[in-house]
This record gives structure tokens, sequence and C-alpha cells, in this order.
């Protein structure tokens, strides 16, 4: 694997890991609200 391809990869990760926690952080203060 060359080294673009690996900073690429990374990135989508460290996206993805960034997007489930804000899902979680939406979910989880929908659930305060609605309480």
């Amino acid at each position: 694997m060359n080294v673009k391809t690996r900073i690429f990869f990374s990135v989508i990760i460290f996206f993805l890991s960034i997007d489930s926690s804000l899902s979680e952080t939406k979910a989880f203060a929908q659930g305060n609200l609605a309480v």
C-alpha cells in the first residue's frame, strides 16, 4: 500500500468515527429531550 492510499483510508476511518459519535450524541440528546 502506498502512502496516498494509507492517508485516504485513515481519513475515511477518521470521518466515519466522527460521524458515528455525532449520531450517538444526537440520539442521546433526543432521548434526554423526550423524557
